[in-house]
């Protein structure tokens, strides 16, 4: 078998619901994850007279390396992001169906919930 994804994996990456939580995961993966890894692949000090984009690189790479990294983030065939959403998505629903007018339970003066 290749895949190990259950079946509920594969209901939560498809759930309506969580779409505003897997959008906010694959931007928290871009930004943490790919812009520091692009950030450090260009200090890379091996660099060849050829691949760069000259002064206008230079200038806007901290905005590109944002764009890139988002899209990256937002990837359908993102591991890093599905793995990362497949353990928020159970906890995310469990909040929506918890009572809303309960405070959360306290212990030793913390939050029992988060």
């Amino acid at each position: 078998m290749l895949s190990t994804a259950s079946t509920t994996d594969v209901n939560l990456l498809h759930d309506p619901r969580l779409e505003q939580l897997r959008q906010a995961t694959g931007k928290v993966i871009g930004a943490v994850f790919y812009e520091t890894l692009l950030k450090s692949m260009r200090n890379n000090p091996l660099r060849g007279p050829f691949g760069h984009g000259g002064h206008g690189e230079r200038v806007f790479r901290g905005q590109l390396d944002a764009e890139l990294a988002g899209r990256m983030g937002l990837s359908n065939r993102n591991n890093l992001t599905r793995v990362l959403f497949e353990r928020l998505a159970p906890q995310q629903l469990r909040m929506e169906h918890s009572p809303k007018d309960e405070p959360p339970e306290m212990e030793n003066g913390k939050c029992g919930r988060l």
